[in-house]
Parts: C-alpha cells; sequence; structure tokens
C-alpha cells in the first residue's frame, strides 16, 4: 500500500514549512506595521502633554478663557518675560532646587551604597537580619508622606531650621534613600564575591576592597540611583512645601504659587513648568542607558 502524502513529510521538513509560513512577507510586514503603531502611540502618550504644555506657556492670555484652540493664534514670550521680571524669585527657587537636588543626591547615594554593600555582604546566617532590615526599608519607601508633615514641621520648628534647604534636604535624603538602598543591592548582588576575596587575599582591606575593586564595577548602578534620586527630588512637593514658606522655596512650591483666590496665573504657570521640565529631560535624554539599567537592575540574570 502506498502511504499518504502526510505519511511522507519528515519532522525536519514540518519545522522547515513553518519557518517559510513565518517569513512571508505579509506575516512580517504585519507585525512590522503593528509594532510601529504601538510604538507611535507610546511617543504620542509621552510627547503630547509636553507639546499642549509648551503651547500654552506661549499663547496670549486671553485665549485661555476664549478660544478652545489648543494651538495658539501667536506666540507670545511675556508668561517668560513674567518670570524673569524685577522683583520676581524665580532665579531663587531655581537656586534652591539645584542646591537641595544636588545635596540629596550625593547623599543619599553615598549612604545608601555603603548601607546596601554592608546588607549584601553580610554572611548567610544573616539572612533573616537582611530580609527584616529590607522589609523596614519597603515600609519606610511606601508610607504615605503626608502623615509625617506636621510632625516634621515640629521638629525642624524646634531646631530651627524652617524655612531653610537644609531642612528640604533632611526630608529629601529620608524619601529617596530607602529606594537607593534597595536599587544598589541588586547590583551588588551581581558582583562576584570571588574579585573581592582575591582582593583581600593580597592584603586589601575591606574599605580598599570596596573603594577599589566594587565601586568601579558598580559605577552604572550608583549613576542610575542618583539620576532616579535627582527626579525625585526635583519634583518633590509635599515635604518641601510643609517647611518653606519664602526664603528656602523651590520650584515646584513656586508653581502652586499662581494658584490663589484671584484665581490661577495659567500662562505663567506654564511657562515656569516648562522651565522645570527641561532641566530634567536633558539629563535624562543623556544618561537613559543608566536609566534604563536601574529600572532593569537585577531583574534578569544570566
Amino acid at each position: 500500500m502506498g502511504q499518504s502524502p502526510q505519511a511522507i513529510i519528515t519532522r525536519p521538513q514540518l519545522r522547515l514549512a513553518r519557518r517559510a509560513l513565518s517569513a512571508v512577507p505579509g506575516t512580517v510586514a504585519s507585525a512590522a506595521i503593528i509594532r510601529w503603531l504601538i510604538i507611535l502611540v507610546a511617543v504620542a502618550w509621552a510627547l503630547v502633554p509636553l507639546l499642549f504644555l509648551l503651547a500654552n506657556s506661549v499663547k496670549p492670555s486671553i485665549e485661555y478663557f476664549t478660544s478652545p484652540r489648543i494651538l495658539p493664534s501667536s506666540i507670545d514670550w511675556s508668561h517668560f518675560e513674567q518670570l524673569f521680571a524685577p522683583g520676581n524669585t524665580v532665579l531663587r527657587n531655581l537656586t534652591n532646587s539645584l542646591i537641595v537636588v544636588i545635596v540629596t543626591t550625593i547623599g543619599a547615594v553615598f549612604f545608601g551604597s555603603l548601607a546596601a554593600y554592608g546588607l549584601s555582604r553580610l554572611q548567610l546566617g544573616r539572612a533573616r537580619l537582611v530580609v527584616v532590615v529590607a522589609l523596614i526599608i519597603i515600609a519606610v519607601r511606601f508610607y504615605p508622606k503626608i502623615t509625617v508633615v506636621i510632625p516634621y514641621f515640629l521638629l525642624m520648628k524646634n531646631l530651627g531650621l524652617l524655612d531653610t534647604v537644609v531642612a528640604i534636604i533632611i526630608a529629601h535624603v529620608s524619601i529617596t534613600l530607602p529606594f537607593a538602598v534597595l536599587l544598589m543591592m541588586t547590583f551588588y548582588a551581581e558582583v562576584p564575591r570571588e574579585i573581592e576575596e582575591a582582593a583581600m587575599i593580597d592584603g586589601a582591606s575591606i574599605a580598599r576592597t570596596y573603594v577599589a575593586v566594587t565601586v568601579p564595577l558598580t559605577t552604572a548602578g550608583m549613576a542610575a540611583a542618583g539620576l532616579l534620586t535627582a527626579l525625585v527630588s526635583w519634583n518633590e512637593f509635599l515635604m518641601a512645601s510643609g517647611v518653606a514658606s519664602n526664603n528656602a522655596v523651590t520650584l515646584p512650591i513656586a508653581i502652586a504659587g499662581y494658584i490663589t483666590d484671584k484665581g490661577t496665573n495659567w500662562g505663567a504657570m506654564s511657562a515656569l513648568s516648562v522651565i522645570i521640565t527641561l532641566p530634567m529631560l536633558i539629563v535624562a535624554l543623556l544618561a537613559q542607558r543608566y536609566l534604563v539599567r536601574g529600572l532593569t537592575g537585577g531583574a534578569v540574570k544570566e
């Protein structure tokens, strides 16, 4: 008896046929179209709010209330001129924000990396301690910040630090430090201990091993932690507004000042929002590979 055509086809031939079908131009074109549509939707989702904000910052004031058009009929730079007019405190607010972000980032990354290194290098017999500390850090990270605004205000008042950038820096370090510790622990876990043990056999102390061996291997992780810490500190409003009233006001607090009982100054608020957005946007674009590394650090193990 003769065999059916299906019986003559072997398994390698079936696999070859499936590969040929998957390589049909129509299938590839459809997948490419779907992929590009998803990319376009994601890009539009990210850029449309920024473009809308930019359009509002140069829109004539009258059009905020009389015209439903998204794009302005003419370019009006008066809102930016208003921000830097004599008597305005935007430059001082910008200086305060820069000081707070720089000091907070350095402090959180420095102390966070040391704490993370110590936790990641504890002996296996103390694994429970690591778990307990990690759970405490997570709890501190996720508790509602509004519950400590009033106690923190009273604490800074008793210390004489109200309306100072020091009070804001302490608050921001307390917010970002747990995040920096958890992030850096994932990077230290990827460093083989054999490298550190080899350095110690050669006579290096723990401190020298950390500085000369571990830190160079985790520079990308520190950069990622620093970038994400700076983003959080730059945009933080709640804790800063609780202790700053005049001299230490940062840019997020200054934006809220344009909402008054007499109305909202949409033009100045939009212009200041553009000024706040641009520095971090530029930094994120320049250091995007570190940002991606930080968001995915420890997620994939080889």
